[in-house]
């Protein structure tokens, strides 16, 4: 049988074009693959190590919310206890509020203040409606001028009705740090998405930050405290 000479280097060019874009899917498929069990393992570490910071947080509302100084109606009284609790978690927070429970703030660390409307306030209304402690959304403080991801606890009163709400601010530039920590891959972006949808980056900076490349594939996207709030952890992988 005689062979067609014209025909074979197509068909050599097409066997060894199938052959490396075969090897090349396969190579992308574990690579992904190795980048995606990566992405799981930092999120469990980051979503365990802000998880307990945020009980931590939480605790601290709780132990205000049983204080009498801080359930006094004078203003005078009332702001010892949240700047004694601010003074030990500086590191951690930006401020602790009482806002009453139509909104409007009326105690801070300095004592009474000037009468600032927090009702449109997304950690204020879902301590509201939800009455139960609440991770809000990153925001700039109102008093601390600090941009910061909010948290909230309301107090209720005799009747089950929330007399006032409890607010903190855990400070971005640590969360920071803690992506920084749990994120050993340089090839790895972390996110922190707020209740809102917000990206921490964005919030910060006006912009989605990535080191190098501007492309870049989504790993995966799981609540960063999942039951407890709509934040969620996403992991990119830089392509």
């Amino acid at each position: 049988m005689t062979v067609n000479k014209r025909l074979v280097l197509p068909l050599v060019l097409i066997t060894l074009s199938a052959a490396f874009y075969g090897g090349m899917v396969f190579y992308t498929e574990q690579t992904t693959t190795n980048a995606r069990a990566e992405a799981e393992m930092v999120y469990q570490s980051l979503r365990d190590s802000v998880a307990s910071q945020v009980r931590q947080s939480e605790r601290h509302l709780r132990e205000l919310a049983e204080d009498p100084g801080v359930l006094t109606a004078d203003p005078r009284k009332c702001g010892k206890p949240l700047a004694e609790m601010l003074e030990r978690h500086r590191k951690i927070h930006d401020v602790f509020l009482r806002v009453r429970a139509d909104g409007i703030l009326d105690c801070t660390p300095k004592g009474g203040s000037e009468g600032i409307d927090f009702s449109e306030r997304l950690y204020y209304r879902k301590a509201v409606e939800t009455k139960e402690f609440v991770i809000g959304e990153f925001l700039i403080g109102k008093v601390s001028k600090e941009p910061v991801l909010a948290v909230s606890l309301p107090v209720l009163d005799a009747n089950g009705e929330v007399a006032m709400v409890l607010a903190a601010g855990l400070k971005t530039d640590w969360l920071q740090d803690i992506i920084e920590q749990h994120t050993p891959s340089r090839n790895l972006v972390v996110e922190i998405e707020d209740s809102r949808g917000t990206l921490m980056s964005y919030f910060i900076h006006g912009q989605s930050v990535e080191p190098g490349s501007d492309a870049k594939l989504e790993l995966i996207r799981l609540p960063l405290f999942p039951g407890q709030s709509d934040a969620q952890v996403v992991i990119y992988e830089q392509t």
